[in-house]
């Protein structure tokens, strides 16, 4: 394990995780994936800034690469599916419907990976 947590060659080394999550839970359960030596691609929409709340974002999201994608526009989504496509896991919060809404809801991904596993986290 160095400084940061990250555990290199770690169980988890063979994942790529999309993260789409917000808020606590969300980016603490793919930091843990982080932790454990998963690849995750942390992937907001770029017009959000980036909250400032005393290191707590520093916290949630260490080990992740960062990736601003608008997921309402064609060109967002398509950039998203091609993850999908290449990726073992994608872990959202949005409300109910959000993905169903943007067509990313999971028989949709499964469509583009059908080893894609997907969690709707609260």
């Amino acid at each position: 394990m160095n400084k940061s947590g990250y555990v290199e060659g770690g169980s988890l080394s063979d994942l790529r995780v999309l993260d789409l999550t917000r808020v606590w839970a969300g980016p603490l359960a793919t930091r843990i994936f982080g932790d454990f030596g998963a690849q995750i691609i942390k992937i907001s929409d770029p017009r959000t800034p980036v909250a400032n709340t005393n290191g707590v974002n520093n916290k949630l999201n260490r080990n992740k690469l960062s990736l601003g994608l608008r997921l309402d526009k064609d060109s967002g989504k398509g950039i998203f599916r091609d993850l999908v496509a290449i990726s073992d896991v994608v872990i959202e919060n949005f409300r109910p419907r959000v993905m169903r809404n943007l067509s990313l809801a999971y028989d949709q991904l499964k469509a583009i990976n059908h080893d894609i596993v997907m969690c709707s986290m609260p």
